[in-house]
């Protein structure tokens, strides 16, 4: 029995539109779209699972690589069975920049990965968080063209 899984590589391009790094993301099918009803903790397991086995250095060849995290794996460093070399921990937009996670970011910082954070839109509650930040994404797509 073949069993398959699906990774997909989305380029991240800096303010020149120059590669600067991959974001590996969960996919349930060739169709390259994450299913409606998903659920983060799980996709980010499938990430660094099937990232381990095909190898980082492969999948980026070079560039740095962004992994989602969810809530719980920012809580519990010790969920990530991955070296941060040449790897980002990006934090998803939906996570609640309580202390909790201000303890869990300070914590990776402490194990040497960088940070970033995911569509972050003006607000004081990221604050506290951007003394460990490495990264700010801004999906210009949901921007106003104006801006």
């Amino acid at each position: 029995m073949e069993i398959y899984f699906f990774l997909a590589r989305q380029p991240i391009l800096d303010r020149n539109l120059k590669l600067y790094a991959y974001e590996l993301l969960f996919r349930a099918s060739e169709e390259n779209s994450a299913p409606t009803d998903l659920d983060g903790d799980a996709a980010t397991a499938q990430v660094l699972t099937n990232a381990m086995e095909i190898g980082i250095d492969r999948l980026s060849r070079g560039h740095v690589t962004f992994i989602n995290l969810p809530r719980q794996f920012v809580l519990d460093p010790s969920l990530l069975p991955i070296e941060p070399v040449r790897v980002t921990l990006e934090i998803l937009e939906d996570v609640v920049p309580d202390e909790d996670v201000l303890a869990g970011v300070q914590a990776l910082r402490e194990t040497g990965f960088k940070i970033a954070l995911d569509d972050v839109v003006e607000s004081a509650a990221y604050d506290q968080l951007m003394p460990y930040v490495d990264t700010v994404k801004i999906d210009i797509r949901a921007m106003p063209q104006a801006d």
